[in-house]
């Protein structure tokens, strides 16, 4: 990262990476949390894809901050798995 860069984006890249060690440290404890979580993943990955978030990445490889407004939707893993990123 440049002098003069953006410190938020660390700190928010931080803070996501914590989150996501605490939520993942939690789903491995058993089977259906493993499960719950890869379904989530991949519902949120495909989100982010049609999100376009790559387009317009920094050095560090953090995307365009989004201006929606909308709450996210999360879908039951299973359905995910079925339909794949086809989220319509």
């Amino acid at each position: 990262m440049e002098d003069g860069g953006d410190i938020g984006l660390l700190v928010q890249r931080n803070e996501l990476y914590q989150l996501f060690a605490s939520v993942v440290d939690t789903a491995i404890a058993n089977v259906e949390g493993t499960d719950l979580l890869k379904g989530e993943l991949l519902s949120i990955q495909c989100r982010m894809n049609s999100l376009s978030i790559a387009e317009g990445s920094n050095d560090l490889g953090i995307g365009t901050r989004s201006t929606t407004t909308s709450p996210p939707v999360l879908l039951e893993p299973n359905k995910v798995r079925a339909n794949g990123c086809d989220l319509e």
